[in-house]
């Protein structure tokens, strides 16, 4: 199996991100968003986490314990990050799976964590192409629900990226399968709503509402997933989306009400743009540019709305940290992770 996954690396770059990365598809190089109806925030936020060793991807803010928790790819963990900046170790995953996408589920008092079995993180896993959703206590970090891929199952999958629905529903993207999954503490096993290569290469995903999704497939753009009954027979079509804007290149997202926040990377200069969607979020009103990260602060991926702000992971580089291999170089110091935030319009 590691020889396979070590191929698709080489044919199929990487969306948790960065440069080359196991879900990006590099076909199309993603064209600039459209000029931003608002000012750029020139000055936001940024502060550097002391994380070494841990290539950050997810973030969520567990507001009730004012604490952000970051997934770590190589250190195939979650680390808690205190308002003074100190920093924990909150929970592993139990297979040594790396940690990509995560969410809080405040109501329930869990932090669920989209999980993958690659051969980037420090422990080689004894499955590399495996994935999961891992449900975490935010009291204590025990491990309170896991629903993972089939053992049976050969086909390699990644697992970038995840969202929470009210009703505790969790959605995600498989970044290399190309399918679309949902979990729940009352089911015992992964449902698949879309098939296997639904997608090319789908990362970021938020809930619309009740009954539809709006998944970033990175190469071809926005698509609006509407759930059928009990989340079967999903149907995809592509976001309406203004002639102007090329929402290709799109990694992470968040939503808050009508706005959406993206993440643009791979092209020459990164962008979070804020998208608006019309009142009933079935297409995008307006496209904005809310931020142009650093690229010297790495490249960014995935974000989260606290507030009236976006935070955005900037992590280290995919092609400098791993080898052709796929595994970390040894002779490579991974740079700290940074959060930027940045006021939304």
């Amino acid at each position: 199996m590691l020889a396979r996954w070590s191929l698709l690396l080489v044919v199929v770059p990487c969306a948790a991100c960065r440069d080359p990365a196991p879900q990006r598809a590099a076909t199309v190089t993603p064209a600039p968003a459209p000029t931003p109806t608002a000012s750029i925030d020139a000055t936001p936020m940024r502060r550097a986490i002391a994380l070494p060793d841990f290539m950050a991807e997810g973030l969520a803010w567990d507001a009730p314990r004012e604490r952000l928790l970051l997934g770590g790819i190589v250190a195939q963990s979650i680390a808690a990050v205190a308002r003074d900046g100190s920093v924990t170790r909150f929970a592993a995953t139990p297979q040594g799976w790396s940690v990509f996408g995560v969410g809080i589920d405040a109501t329930r008092g869990w932090v669920w964590a989209a999980c993958s079995a690659v051969p980037q993180g420090r422990a080689l896993p004894a499955t590399v192409g495996a994935a999961g959703l891992f449900a975490f206590s935010l009291d204590d970090g025990a491990l309170v629900h896991a629903r993972t891929t089939a053992s049976d199952d050969d086909d390699p999958h990644l697992f970038g990226d995840l969202a929470i629905a009210p009703d505790g529903r969790v959605f995600t993207t498989d970044s290399i399968g190309g399918g679309l999954y949902a979990a729940s503490a009352g089911e015992a096993a992964l449902r698949e709503l879309a098939p296997p290569r639904s997608f090319r290469s789908a990362q970021g995903l938020v809930v619309l509402d009740g009954d539809a999704l709006l998944v970033a497939d990175y190469s071809r753009g926005l698509v609006r997933v509407a759930l059928g009954s009990a989340d079967t027979d999903a149907t995809l079509q592509p976001m309406p989306t203004p002639a102007d804007a090329d929402l290709r290149g799109i990694d992470g997202m968040a939503r808050r009400g009508r706005d959406v926040v993206a993440v643009l990377n791979g092209a020459e200069m990164p962008q979070v743009l804020q998208l608006r969607l019309t009142e009933g979020h079935d297409a995008v009103e307006s496209v904005q540019i809310l931020l142009e990260p650093s690229p010297d602060d790495g490249e960014p991926t995935l974000v989260t709305i606290v507030g009236n702000e976006a935070w955005v992971t900037q992590t280290d580089r995919w092609n400098r940290v791993f080898g052709p291999d796929a595994r970390p170089r040894a002779d490579v110091t991974i740079a700290a992770p940074v959060v930027v935030r940045a006021r939304l319009q």
